[in-house]
């Protein structure tokens, strides 16, 4: 498919994005076809980056009706289980600290990198393997890593941004977490 092709999916689904507030799979997979695999890696990982929810069922804010803003505030951040949202991996982790995020064990891994994956991320796998704690498509022990972001580009790697694909139980993202932990902390 050419370039012009891609730019005019991406920009049907930002669209659509941002009229429903989310995107479904479904609605990825309907707006990609044709395409390959790696333009489909590419053009998901463009949306995420762009700040775009794509969700397996629609968020229970939008079935609830009212949007965030009128819903309970997200949990406490440090204790909150985070999950990974891409595809069919299933992850979870959580912040330990402002500059640690932890992966849990038995978390799944994307074995497969795309050429969009960084050398620092390839050797972070590499060295994980190495060390037997990346096996089979899991992990074998909990790993420590120095963000979300990190975490993420690791286990599905692909460049990724961790704060808009790790997200809580309520399908609350890591960026929406952090500004609400941020308007509390300022008293808003």
């Amino acid at each position: 498919m050419s370039n012009n092709e891609i730019d005019i999916a991406f920009m049907a689904l930002k669209t659509l994005s941002q009229n429903k507030g989310y995107l479904l799979f479904d609605d990825l997979e309907r707006g990609t076809e044709g395409l390959s695999l790696n333009e489909v890696d590419w053009l998901t990982n463009r949306l995420l980056t762009s700040g775009v929810e794509i969700c397996d069922d629609a968020p229970d804010t939008i079935k609830k009706g009212p949007g965030l803003k009128q819903t309970t505030k997200c949990g406490y951040l440090a204790g909150t289980l985070l999950y990974l949202k891409y595809k069919a991996l299933k992850a979870t982790g959580r912040m330990i600290a402002p500059k640690k995020f932890v992966v849990y064990k038995g978390s799944e891994y994307n074995e497969v990198i795309t050429s969009s994956c960084t050398a620092a991320i390839e050797n972070k796998r590499r060295e994980l393997m190495q060390l037997g704690k990346m096996k089979n498509g899991r992990l074998t022990e909990d790993v420590q890593f120095g963000s979300s972001s990190t975490a993420a580009k690791v286990l599905i790697g692909n460049s990724v941004n961790g704060n808009v694909v790790w997200v809580d139980s309520n399908g609350y993202t890591l960026k929406q977490l952090l500004a609400e932990n941020e308007k509390r902390a300022n008293g808003e």
